[in-house]
């Protein structure tokens, strides 16, 4: 009887290590009730308003380094980084500014 107990605690330890899953997060900027003044900003590859919808900020261009993890966006027809890569190898690795197109599968064929 005591080893039917053993092995079904030992059972439900393997169960719960299986349902274990690694969880990351960052805390939300606290934004002001009223925004500040902004300073002017001059963007090369366009603008976009930050998290609190107060001031401008560039977006990344082209080819340029860029991080998923602090929130930057590339310039309309990229994406920072390659979104097929694992969740947190993108959060965590340094990106580049990439074309969207490269990130998709080529030309499908045509049915006939």
């Amino acid at each position: 009887m005591q080893t039917e107990t053993v092995r079904e605690f030992t059972e439900g330890v393997r169960c719960f290590d299986c349902r274990i899953v690694h969880v990351e997060s960052t805390s939300p900027r606290k934004c002001p009730d009223r925004c500040d003044p902004c300073d002017p900003v001059d963007c090369k590859c366009g603008k976009l308003k930050d998290e609190c919808n107060c001031c401008d900020v560039c977006m990344k261009c082209r080819d340029e380094s860029c991080s998923v993890l602090a929130g930057d966006v590339c310039e309309e027809g990229y994406n920072c980084g390659d979104p097929s890569r694992p969740y947190l190898e993108q959060m965590h690795s340094p990106a580049t500014c990439i074309p969207l197109k490269s990130q998709q599968p080529g030309p499908q064929p045509t049915p006939m």
